[in-house]
């Protein structure tokens, strides 16, 4: 049985909705959903749609916990993800969150957490919006690991597909859009969703360096270009106070559009 094509979707805990949207949108990311009720006038949950993966920010009131992004994946088949996930060896379960129908796959590396993206007549309390066209920004997460070998074939069984392969670095596309980037490293300590993947937010685009500055210095953000070893980058500091590493190239292989 096929595993549903996964979005890959950037679930971060955030003391500032608002400004993060802001952040977001001024690199391109559309809005897609937003809850009706929030704090102090802006909204406590949104979701944000790149050009390539999605970005989830919820409201935090801990402060251990905001600015902490996990690995999260959204599915238009639910349940049939996780009857396929059951049948490939990492047993989940679903059931109705706050924010829509949701599921927890176990996996080797901690559970991953899924998200409905299909069709629902009851929209749990929030908004869906109209996306216009995002710009030219991918999701691309940073996930370190003592094992690139072993979570790299954990992704590509959970339907990911290799798009750079190296001894202590390979990236891999999810179908329905977005990118993971394993590095050898400790992975993350930070307060996470129920022992899921933790992980750092990083961005792709395929605009130029000085753009991209443009973008965030006209949303009031600091940034510049450096060097990343593996080519430039544009380094900023995103409002919850994370250091957040935009790629300059573009992986022109249609790593998927969020669906």
């Amino acid at each position: 049985m096929t595993i549903p094509p996964f979005t890959l979707n950037a679930f971060r805990m955030t003391s500032n909705v608002a400004a993060m949207t802001t952040f977001l949108t001024a690199l391109g990311f559309r809005l897609e959903v937003s809850s009706l009720q929030g704090v102090g006038g802006a909204p406590a949950y949104v979701v944000l749609r790149g050009r390539s993966g999605r970005v989830t920010l919820h409201h935090s009131e801990d402060p251990t916990a905001a600015g902490s992004t996990q690995v999260t994946v959204d599915t238009d088949d639910l349940d049939g993800a996780v009857v396929a996930l059951t049948a490939a060896g990492y047993p989940a379960t679903s059931w109705d969150e706050a924010f829509g129908r949701a599921a927890k796959a176990a996996t080797l590396r901690g559970p991953l957490w899924i998200a409905s993206t299909g069709p629902d007549d009851n929209d749990y309390g929030y908004q869906r919006h109209q996306v216009v066209t995002p710009g030219h920004v991918d999701v691309e997460l940073a996930l370190a690991s003592t094992d690139v070998r072993g979570d790299r074939d954990l992704l590509v069984g959970l339907g990911a597909r290799v798009v750079t392969l190296g001894d202590a670095y390979c990236c891999l596309a999810f179908p329905g859009g977005g990118y993971v980037g394993l590095s050898v490293g400790q992975p993350a300590t930070e307060p996470d969703l129920d022992g899921g993947w933790a992980a750092e937010l990083g961005l792709a685009t395929s605009e130029s360096g000085e753009a991209v500055l443009a973008h965030l210095r006209a949303a009031g953000c600091a940034a510049e270009i450096a060097d990343a070893g593996y080519g430039p980058i544009v380094r900023t500091t995103d409002p919850d106070g994370q250091t957040v590493a935009i790629t300059l190239q573009t992986r022109g292989d249609g790593g998927g559009a969020a669906g």
